[in-house]
């Protein structure tokens, strides 16, 4: 699974030892970490809407960030869907992480 990563600049939040990339699979990050002399490969999922950055922790697991991408990708949706309404961006950020948990 490591070589499903590139190295280039994405966001990651902390700063750890290692290299991040990104992954083949839009919305899916790449972090490599070096702990004593093994390095060790981690996922995350992280999407945007409007400049607000919505990411998954780090899991070593592939599958468990795609799962994730899909969690929040649906999230981003329901964000972008409720744009034309009435509703500040931050009331719709809240109600889309509770409908979409909810399900």
């Amino acid at each position: 699974l490591a070589s499903d990563c590139h190295s280039g600049s994405a966001p990651t939040g902390k700063k750890r030892a290692g290299s991040v990339g990104f992954s083949n699979i839009r919305g899916i990050v790449c972090e490599h970490v070096r702990r004593r002399s093994k390095t060790y490969t981690y996922y995350k999922a992280a999407v945007v809407v409007d400049a607000f950055c919505i990411s998954s922790r780090p899991k070593a697991d592939l599958a468990w960030a795609l799962d994730a991408l899909i969690v929040i990708t649906d999230i981003r949706h329901r964000i972008a869907a409720g744009s034309q309404g009435s509703e500040t961006f931050e009331d719709r950020v809240r109600k889309a992480v509770r409908e979409t948990l909810h399900e």
